[in-house]
């Protein structure tokens, strides 16, 4: 197993709170993230949050990466999954942690239902450059792109290609452990 998990410092905004920030989360207000961030700077930890849908997500995140990167033409050797630091945006006080990230090929791609990828606000994507991925895990029925929820990676995917300068990226949800 060659997850890394957070990275990013808890006196920090993170990708993963954007939405919370935004106001697009259905887990956590604005005020209960900004007491956390006060908490912390105080010294005191942030507190641990778990479930099972958690664990099970960190369990096949690197399974989800690599099914979908597959799909969408890569290799398992173009795919890094570990990095043990986080990135952080060069002018913002945000950080992020990155599930994976792929060097493009310079291939297009386009809306392909069968294969489960959907290009969102163009018919196609040029995947050149650096692409991040990001895995998710649910047991909700399967969305369409226009109604995946803020909260469930758009957001965070952005801000990390943000942070990382990246010029591409693809949230990789597997919906009731068997739709990707």
């Amino acid at each position: 197993y060659h997850m890394v998990g957070k990275v990013t410092p808890n006196d920090q905004l993170s990708a993963s709170e954007i939405p919370v920030l935004m106001g697009a989360s259905r887990f956590k207000t604005v005020n209960e993230l900004l007491k956390e961030k006060i908490d912390v700077i105080n010294g005191g930890e942030p507190p641990f949050i778990s479930n099972e849908s958690m664990e099970w997500g960190n369990e096949l995140e690197e399974t989800i990466l690599y099914k979908a990167c597959s799909r969408l033409g890569y290799e398992s050797i173009y795919l890094q999954t570990v990095h043990p630091e986080p990135y952080h945006h060069k002018t913002l006080p945000f950080a992020c942690s990155l599930d994976g990230m792929v060097k493009g090929n310079d291939t297009e791609i386009m809306t392909d239902i069968a294969k489960g990828i959907i290009c969102v606000n163009a018919d196609t994507i040029k995947m050149s450059g650096i692409g991040i991925v990001e895995a998710k895990l649910t047991a909700h029925d399967v969305e369409n792109a226009s109604e995946l929820p803020l909260y469930r990676g758009p957001l965070q995917l952005q801000m990390q290609m943000d942070c990382t300068g990246a010029t591409w990226g693809a949230v990789c949800v597997l919906y009731k452990g068997t739709t990707l």
